[in-house]
């Protein structure tokens, strides 16, 4: 079962809500400053299925099959691409975009972010994520 956790966590006196990606149960593979509204709008938009706890702080993509993963790529990539976004107003066109990467594509982008992520961290994921939007014209 793949899970997005979200959390509300205090940086510099702000409170900011993180999303922590986990592909096993114990393991966050990647986490994103990326609100439960944005993402809840998002995999609406993908028209996916998936649920939330009861506490509404987790979503779950459920089940093994290719759709699910894939799901659960896009949601890291989506999320990726808006934490490092300074407008807001861009977002319609990243989850466009994203929405319409192929298989190999996804496969692509998502293996980059978590690599820049557990490499450099922050900064890493940002710079994969403008190469991702001058690639995509959204820049």
């Amino acid at each position: 079962m793949l899970k997005i956790s979200i959390r509300v966590v205090k940086r510099r006196g702000r409170r900011i809500e993180k999303a922590y990606f986990y592909n096993s149960p114990r393991s966050s593979i990647f986490n994103a400053k990326c609100g439960k509204d944005r993402i809840h709008s998002f995999i609406e938009m993908l028209g996916k299925s998936y649920r939330w706890s009861r506490s509404g702080r987790t979503l779950y993509i459920d089940g093994e099959d290719p759709d699910a993963k894939n799901t659960f790529k896009i949601l890291l990539i989506f999320s990726a691409i808006t934490q490092c976004t300074r407008e807001t107003s861009k977002t319609p066109w990243i989850a466009e975009a994203v929405a319409k990467l192929g298989e190999f594509a996804t496969l692509f982008w998502y293996s980059r972010f978590v690599e820049e992520y557990e490499e450099r961290g922050f900064w890493g994921v940002c710079r994969a994520a403008k190469a991702f939007r001058i690639l995509y014209r959204i820049d």
